[in-house]
């Protein structure tokens, strides 16, 4: 009966994260920018930020406001190092910014593009390829969970010998 209940639980864990996956792909890879949410805007904040996610794990990020948007953006950089945006991005810049609008997060970091006097800031390219990687690796570890449930759920037990 335990076996029955850890391989079910594994297994419901392969399957939530090959969801988080597809679903993760879905919304940040091979995104069409014309078919995304586009504000011209003038930066009215700028700075690293702490995004929470979960109750303790706090992430740096590069947030802004613009000035006809109450919704606070942001943009996460896998390395974490955001002197260079910070140099490029100053308040008073007058940037566009394609995005999908997360009016429940405190930062929106689903920016995907950024542009400046015609320049690209922050491309999409980047936003897309964390993207898939951090897709791929979820399904990668979900995969593993699936087979290793399936393995728990079909092997045999194993008997013990005394002598």
């Amino acid at each position: 009966m335990a076996k029955i209940i850890s391989s079910t639980l594994i297994l419901s864990l392969s399957f939530i994260m090959l969801f988080a996956s597809y679903r993760m792909y879905k919304q940040g890879v091979n995104i069409d920018l014309h078919q995304t949410t586009k504000i011209k805007g003038q930066i009215s904040s700028a700075g690293v930020a702490y995004r929470t996610a979960g109750r303790a794990h706090r992430i740096p990020v590069f947030a802004f406001t613009l000035d006809d948007l109450s919704q606070r953006l942001g943009v996460y950089q896998p390395s974490r190092n955001y002197t260079t945006l910070s140099n490029q991005l100053t308040i008073g810049d007058t940037v566009i910014v394609y995005y999908r609008p997360r009016l429940n997060d405190a930062i929106d970091i689903d920016v995907y593009q950024i542009e400046k006097n015609g320049h690209v800031v922050v491309d999409y390219a980047s936003y897309s390829h964390n993207h898939a990687m951090a897709s791929f690796w979820i399904a990668a570890l979900g995969l593993l969970l699936l087979l290793y449930g399936i393995y728990q759920l079909f092997k045999k037990p194993s008997v013990l010998k005394i002598k």
